[in-house]
């Protein structure tokens, strides 16, 4: 499963002022309200906060998916506020499988979103499965692709929201500075 350690988000307020934080270590054994989980239809979409003390985990079932019309993957919410902010977790994942993705997705609907995952995907470079990457697409059609070759279990991943639709990515490993 994917281990999230921590999770903080925080927007600002027009004039860059900082208007609400939000953060969470994942200490307790109960999800706080702030946060909602969706199985997406799917029984095998669990998340736990004691399997892993001090880490929300996530597994998602064999046949979960996001692709095209699939919609069937496992996803903690948490939904953000008007004008601009940034969110940024730790995250332990190691994909090994075709396609396993975990990180962060900005999502209006199936074909508006916004993603900063690890994920394995041997079509995009054989040499490199294991990647950070950032994907994005706009009513249905695929905006921007990136990749980075990114093997280590642990990434730092960051999105910042400026405007209404201007996503900015950031990734790190542990004890290094934003890439």
């Amino acid at each position: 499963g994917l281990n999230v350690a921590s999770a903080k988000y925080q927007y600002s307020i027009e004039g860059g002022d900082l208007g609400w934080r939000y953060g969470d270590e994942f200490s307790s054994t109960t999800l706080r309200s702030q946060w909602a989980f969706e199985n997406g239809g799917l029984g095998g979409n669990t998340y736990s906060l004691v399997s892993n003390p001090g880490k929300l985990t996530i597994t998602g079932a064999n046949s979960s998916d996001w692709w095209q019309a699939g919609d069937s993957y496992a996803r903690m919410i948490l939904y953000p506020p008007a004008g601009n902010w940034t969110i940024e977790t730790k995250l332990e994942f190691a994909p090994a499988g075709n396609y396993n993705t975990a990180g962060i997705f900005v999502r209006q609907d199936a074909n508006n979103w916004f993603r900063l995952v690890r994920l394995y995907d041997p079509n995009l470079n054989p040499s490199y499965p294991q990647s950070v990457g950032v994907q994005s697409e706009i009513n249905g059609t695929a905006a921007g692709r990136i990749q980075i070759p990114y093997t280590d279990t642990v990434c730092y991943l960051k999105i910042e929201r400026t405007g209404l639709n201007t996503f900015k990515a950031y990734y790190r490993k542990p004890d290094s500075q934003q890439s």
